[in-house]
């Protein structure tokens, strides 16, 4: 299906430069999604934290908004901190073992249940390390998952055909070009922790100094993108 030639709500006026810069991107996700939305076919969303956190509350809430106006389940979303290098296998291993320990101890307070589909998005792929190490937890812990990165460099491979699901908002040259939350986001946020309860899913956790205008300032334009990503997906899909 191709894009729509217009859409009908104006591109909101943004506070932070990282949604400004990252609109087409979102727009690029949604279009390669937007079946797999129709179908709710995603009952997951985990963020990649730290700068995957704010492009997976995004996705989470156009989800959220979509089956509700639909009359399905609502989606869940659980943050994890992802890990690109390790200097030893044990440390991976360790890692990847915690990992697992979580997500069973989710699962126990029936927050996710086995088999749930689920999408995966980060900020960024340069090489497919990060999501590697997610892979093999994700599938021990009964969680089939696809991939979305608003934007990968220009070289990373992609997966085999079978392997892996990734989709992307975006390609760029190099990793310090065009890459909208990676890594230098105005916000120092950091922290979070994987929800027992939706309800305890808070995505902001301050590090430092806490800066409470920048949180709301990240709040609304979430809500702004979200709001913008919802008119652009029922524009594509009419």
């Amino acid at each position: 299906m191709e894009k729509p030639k217009d859409n009908k709500k104006q591109i909101p006026e943004f506070e932070l430069e990282v949604f400004k810069k990252s609109i087409k991107n979102f727009e690029n996700s949604i279009t390669q999604l937007q079946d797999k939305i129709k179908n709710h076919e995603y009952s997951v969303v985990v963020g990649d934290d730290i700068s995957g956190r704010l492009p997976a509350l995004v996705i989470y809430g156009l989800l959220k908004r979509i089956y509700k106006k639909d009359g399905v389940d609502q989606p869940k979303i659980l943050f994890f901190k992802g890990k690109r290098w390790f200097s030893e296998n044990k440390k991976k291993e360790e890692w990847k073992k915690n990992l697992i320990e979580e997500l069973k101890d989710i699962k126990e307070k029936a927050f996710i249940k086995e088999k749930e589909k689920t999408l995966l998005v980060t900020e960024y792929i340069q090489n497919n390390n990060t999501i590697l190490n997610f892979m093999e937890p994700l599938y021990k812990s009964g969680l089939p998952y696809d991939v979305l990165s608003l934007s990968r460099n220009i070289d990373a491979e992609y997966f085999r055909e079978g392997e892996l699901k990734v989709y992307d908002g975006g390609i760029v040259s190099k990793k310090s070009e065009g890459i909208p939350f990676w890594p230098d986001v105005t916000l120092k946020l950091s922290g979070v922790k994987s929800p027992k309860k939706e309800e305890e899913a808070e995505p902001f956790a301050l590090r430092r100094k806490k800066n409470i205008k920048n949180v709301a300032i990240a709040r609304n334009d979430v809500k702004k993108m979200i709001d913008y990503l919802e008119d652009y997906y029922y524009n594509l899909i009419k």
